[in-house]
């Protein structure tokens, strides 16, 4: 079971969001194994918010959340957060009978005293702010960034403020077109946000955004799920993933938390992309000290058994425009070769395998990267064979890097301190530098899709234009309801929530019997698409 607090910071407009679950969350096992690999596989389930399972608190109420809308930055300030009297506990029982208690703070500073005692040299104080720190500054209890800390709540804070980032990126690009036929009002579209629990194992913010001026249809989603795996779940995994080294004869607790985005526009130049990143974990079966750990809100100090990363973004035009796929290869490639130059070639490859369509004889669309079961043992960690040496290849210069950290660091909330990187690893990546990568690669995605879409959502269109448009995306539904593994699974998961597994999919699409655009042969512009999805094509030139 779970509940969410509301901290409001009196610095900034925005409401901090801290999740907490404890033992409850054990309960159908055999939906969450299904709902695990769903996420493993990682493409498009769930959507949700971050959550740490036996972490931080032990309140047994369940929530179920609506957005709480961001407010004008307050000119009021306060000694800590906890006298602020906008912080409170929204709870839902049972009964779903809302309650509301403004004994939050107090709730709050017993969880948080808790947590701090697992984690050292964090805080100097829990109240909020640091002795000799501006009173008006918001404290951090924890640098939830800190190598130190457990992966999960590094993701999971990671995934929440990257949603909100993206969001207010997209939300921009709403309002910098003028009202038009597809949405007429003076008011800026914004996306519907949509806090959800699933009690059995997962909480989720599906952020959506529908008849806006630039999207037909949009979705940014984070999701998390934790429970238990069951033994034919883990057998089943074992298969996909090499560096989960279990016997598959016991139930093992999991963890998964992830970002996914699908983003539809109206206009047939504009292309359909698509993002997800994920981070898996199992771990080590309930033991007497771990209820000792939650009865006292210590963090666990086990390590998982096996965890690992996914990930990957592609783009899907309905028109080829080589300047659009080449600028975003090119900047899926600076951000991995920010960390190693062996990556984005395999990745780029995998993607073009992963998004074809076996049954069309075509790729979905004009591909990016794509990767999964990404550890520090992954086989493409290991040295090159021709240098007989074991060492990463940084393929940018430190002025890059730099910039990278910047812009990580401007994705997270106000407030979030800076924790100096450990050394880089001469061998082996740690899974800090696996994360490391995964916020490069994830917090370059406006940077690889804005640009195309302020050259393309101008542009006049046909009809003609429109309907190949709409074939392309009956392409794109094919794909994802036969082929894709990840919405597959969700699917057939009971009791999941069809309404975000599905959020994927295009709000109109088509399909005509035996149609003749982007035959071959037909000299059109439709063809030219056609003759690169057949025949995938290297994009980056950086």
């Amino acid at each position: 079971m779970l509940q969410r607090t509301f901290i409001r910071s009196t610095r900034t407009a925005n409401i901090g969001r801290r999740y907490v679950s404890n033992e409850a969350a054990g309960q159908g096992k055999a939906k969450a194994g299904v709902l695990a690999q769903r996420v493993a596989t990682g493409v498009a389930f769930g959507f949700g918010v971050a959550v740490a399972r036996d972490w931080w608190t032990r309140d047994e109420s369940a929530v179920q959340c609506e957005s709480e809308p961001s407010r004008p930055a307050k000119s009021t300030h306060f000694a800590s957060p906890t006298d602020d009297p906008l912080i409170f506990n929204r709870t839902i029982n049972d009964q779903q009978a809302e309650t509301f208690t403004r004994q939050a703070a107090e709730n709050a500073k017993k969880t948080l005293a808790g947590f701090v005692g697992g984690v050292k040299d964090k805080v100097e104080d829990v109240a909020g702010h640091r002795p000799g720190k501006d009173a008006h500054q918001p404290g951090r209890v924890q640098e939830y960034d800190d190598p130190k800390n457990p992966m999960r709540i590094r993701m999971s804070t990671w995934v929440m403020a990257l949603q909100d980032h993206i969001v207010q990126g997209l939300e921009e690009l709403e309002a910098s077109v003028p009202p038009n036929t597809y949405n007429s009002s003076a008011t800026a579209p914004t996306f519907h946000r949509d806090h959800w629990l699933r009690p059995q194992g997962g909480e989720g913010s599906s952020c959506v955004l529908a008849n806006g001026r630039v999207f037909e249809k949009a979705g940014v989603n984070v999701s998390v799920v934790h429970g238990v795996l069951p033994p034919a779940a883990i057998r089943q995994m074992k298969a996909d993933h090499k560096s989960l080294v279990v016997d598959g004869t016991t139930s093992l607790p999991f963890f998964a938390a992830g970002i996914s985005i699908v983003l539809h526009p109206w206009n047939p130049h504009a292309p359909t992309v698509h993002l997800n990143y994920r981070y898996f974990e199992v771990d080590p079966p309930a033991t007497s000290q771990d209820s000792l750990d939650a009865q006292s809100a210590q963090p666990s100090t086990r390590e998982p058994l096996a965890w690992w990363f996914g990930g990957g973004s592609d783009l899907t035009p309905s028109y080829l425009y080589p300047e659009d796929a080449a600028h975003f290869h090119n900047t899926l490639k600076r951000a991995a070769d920010a960390h190693d130059v062996r990556y984005f070639p395999v990745w780029k490859k995998w993607c073009d395998k992963y998004f074809y369509i076996p049954h069309r004889g075509e790729s979905r669309g004009v591909g990016g990267i794509f990767f999964d079961d990404l550890t520090s043992s992954s086989e493409i960690h290991m040295p090159y064979k021709e240098e007989g040496v074991v060492a990463r290849s940084v393929g940018v210069g430190k002025d890059e890097l730099e910039r990278i950290k910047a812009k990580i660091e401007s994705i997270l909330p106000a407030g979030y301190q800076h924790v100096v990187d450990p050394t880089p690893a001469t061998s082996e990546p740690t899974a800090h530098d696996i994360f490391r990568l995964v916020q490069t690669m994830s917090s370059s995605f406006l940077d690889s899709y804005i640009p195309i879409m302020k050259r393309r959502i101008h542009m006049p269109f046909t009809e003609e234009e429109r309907r190949w448009q709409l074939l392309r995306r009956g392409r794109y539904v094919e794909f994802n309801l036969v082929h894709d593994r990840g919405t597959k699974f969700g699917l057939f998961t009971p009791g999941a929530r069809i309404e975000s597994i599905l959020m994927s999919l295009p709000q109109t699409a088509r399909w005509e019997y035996m149609s003749d655009m982007g035959a071959e042969g037909s000299g059109t512009r439709e063809e030219e698409l056609m003759k690169v999805l057949k025949n995938p094509r290297d994009w980056a030139d950086v």
